[in-house]
Formats: C-alpha cells, sequence, structure tokens
C-alpha cells in the first residue's frame, strides 16, 4: 500500500504533459537523457530537470554508467503498479503517444544491431570454449532443475555478461539486476533484455568487490562462469555472500580443474578452474557452506573435455 503523501507526491510528479510521456517510455525501456531528447524533440535541460524531479519523488530510478545515466521506472512494487495501472489505460491510438512509440522502437532496433554486431565480431571467441563442454542450454536446464520451483524476490547476477542468466530465470525473480565491469556488455544484455520483453530485470555497470547497494537483499546471487577470469576469486565470493539474505542461495558456475593451458593466453583466463577444495575455502571464507555441487561433462565434444560445476552455497 502506498501512504497518502507518497501517494500525493507521485501524482503530482506525473500530472504534466511531458513527464507522463517520459514515464509512459521509461514503463518500456531504460533510457538516456540523449535517447530522450531525440524522442521528445525538447532541450536537454528541460528533459533534465522534468527526470530528476521525478527520480526525487521516487518514480523513477536513475543509474550511472560511464558517462551516461540511464533511467527507468523505479523498482518499487507498488509504485510500479500504481504506474502500470494508469498506463494501461493510455489510448494506443493517441497521435503523441503513438509518434513516442515508434521513436522508441527506432532506438531499441538501433540497440539491437549494435548489440548484434558486438556479440558477432566475438561469436568466434565464444564458439571455441563452447566446443569444449557441455552445451550450454543443458547447463541450463541443469541449473533450472536444481533450483527446483523455488520463486526468488531479487535475484543479482554478477559478471552478467550478455546477462543470459537474467533471462533463463526471468520466470523464478520478482526483480532482477545484472552487474558488469564492461559497457560493451552491457549494451548487448539490454537489448537481449529487451527483445525478449524482460521488464523486471535490468543491468548495472559495477564492480563486483563492491556491492554495498545490495548487502543483505538478494534471495539468489548467481556467478556464472566468471570467476575462472579473477586475480581473486575468494574475494568476489565473499562479496557475493554479503548480499544474500539469510535464507538465500548463492550459485557458482564454472569449470572444474583443467589443463587448457591456451585459455589463459587466448581468452584471458587466470584460473583454470576450481577443485572441491578450492571452493569450500572460499565458502569458509565468506560464512557459507557448500550445499550441494554437481560435474556436467559430455563424451559429444573433443576430448578431453571441460567440466562445468554447478555450486550452490548456503549460510
Amino acid at each position: 500500500m502506498i501512504g497518502h503523501e507518497d501517494l500525493v507526491a507521485i501524482l503530482r510528479a506525473i500530472a504534466e504533459p511531458t513527464r507522463l510521456r517520459l514515464v509512459n517510455l521509461l514503463a518500456r525501456s531504460e533510457l538516456t537523457v540523449t535517447d530522450l531528447i531525440s524522442i521528445l524533440n525538447q532541450s536537454q535541460p528541460r528533459i533534465s530537470r522534468h527526470l530528476k524531479l521525478m527520480a526525487d519523488s521516487g518514480v523513477l530510478s536513475r543509474n550511472r554508467e560511464g558517462t551516461r545515466a540511464f533511467y527507468r521506472l523505479a523498482q518499487s512494487p507498488q509504485t510500479v503498479k500504481l504506474l502500470q495501472d494508469i498506463l494501461n489505460d493510455i489510448d494506443a491510438e493517441d497521435p503523441v503517444f503513438a509518434r513516442d512509440w515508434r521513436k522508441l522502437e527506432d532506438i531499441r532496433e538501433a540497440r539491437a544491431r549494435s548489440a548484434e554486431a558486438y556479440f558477432s565480431a566475438n561469436a568466434e571467441r565464444w564458439d571455441e570454449i563452447r566446443t569444449l563442454h557441455l552445451a550450454e542450454e543443458d547447463v541450463e536446464q541443469n541449473i533450472l532443475k536444481q533450483l527446483g520451483d523455488t520463486r526468488f524476490t531479487t535475484m543479482l547476477d554478477l559478471g552478467t555478461g550478455t546477462g543470459r542468466m537474467l533471462e533463463v530465470f526471468s520466470d523464478r525473480y520478482n526483480h532482477g539486476v545484472g552487474i558488469d565491469t564492461s559497457a560493451d556488455m552491457l549494451a548487448v544484455a539490454r537489448a537481449k533484455l529487451e527483445e525478449n520483453g524482460i521488464g523486471h530485470a535490468e543491468v548495472r555497470l559495477g564492480d563486483l568487490f563492491d556491492l554495498s547497494e545490495y548487502r543483505g537483499n538478494c534471495d539468489l546471487v548467481m556467478i556464472h562462469m566468471v570467476l575462472h577470469f579473477l586475480e581473486e576469486p575468494g574475494l568476489a565470493v565473499e562479496e557475493a555472500a554479503r548480499c544474500l539474505t539469510d535464507d538465500g542461495r548463492l550459485l557458482i558456475v564454472d569449470f572444474a580443474p583443467h589443463d587448457f593451458e591456451f585459455l589463459r593466453a587466448a581468452h584471458s583466463h587466470v584460473r583454470n578452474g576450481f577443485s572441491r577444495e578450492d571452493m569450500e575455502g572460499f565458502s569458509a571464507s565468506a560464512g557459507l557452506k557448500i550445499a550441494s555441487v554437481t560435474d556436467l561433462t559430455t563424451d559429444d565434444v573433443v576430448e578431453p573435455a571441460l567440466t562445468v560445476s554447478v555450486w550452490e552455497l548456503r549460510r
């Protein structure tokens, strides 16, 4: 439920023609000031002033990514429901809103083209690793099976890359957040989430070793094929553990120990997989225990194949 003062603040914040148009756009996509200037054809100071007012009133959230800031509807369930109830009554044939939506689609299509170009440019490098282990679809199905039918309030995906885990788990969480250090990868993830209509997930530029904003707030934290890139994987596990609720679950997917040395030079891998002893050490330092581990391998790839391990850690 929304209290009297908060309700009045929200209604006042959107009760202006330009601000209503902004809310209608940001309910559909996460956008920058530049995007919104292009769509509404208004000045930067005017757009920025409206955005600040709505952010201050709790209607919007603002997240910086390098030199840019992305805006979206605030993720409070009460606020989202109220605004969606209002926006659902908008006439789709209204010329102002219809024009805004057409311009928004142009921006989304441009994002998708850019993301596909980046993905294609790197596909050969990624495909080389895929030939060494069990198909990713099979790994994903094993992860889903391990978590069962549990539904999560907040999922945090560390090193989200293309946002694939946010996509795979999209029907399992109320709110998803992907963190990555690469703005290029976040652009891919953002485009893919939009393409698949996953509006309850967002991606953010961030540091896996400093997640103070999310501490104690996530009942599912995922580290999928990330630890082998890190100089200090144990510290990343410790920081991930700090983000868990008391009954939260940390899921780590990575390679078991292997001898593919070329992965260091060709793919920037720092660690050649992780043993049970490695993970027990990381878990103990993070105040967690290993609840389960599943090793996934296949005979359908080159010999010897990489083994993918799925670790579930809990308090």
